[in-house]
């Protein structure tokens, strides 16, 4: 009940004017950022598995 409850909430606030506007205005920013981010954790995930593979 909790889940459904938290994801109508999600789609709402999704589905609002103000958020809709804002991302259709922003939607090439919001993708290179949404894309540094992914990138960040790529190298994070790299620079972990490196770190412990050379101390082996």
């Amino acid at each position: 009940m909790r889940a459904a409850l938290s994801i109508a909430l999600l789609l709402a606030m999704v589905g609002a004017g103000p958020v809709r506007r804002f991302y259709r205005r922003h939607a090439v920013w919001v993708t290179r950022v949404s894309g540094l981010i992914f990138l960040g954790f790529g190298l994070h995930a790299i620079a972990t598995a490196s770190a412990s593979l050379y101390r082996r």
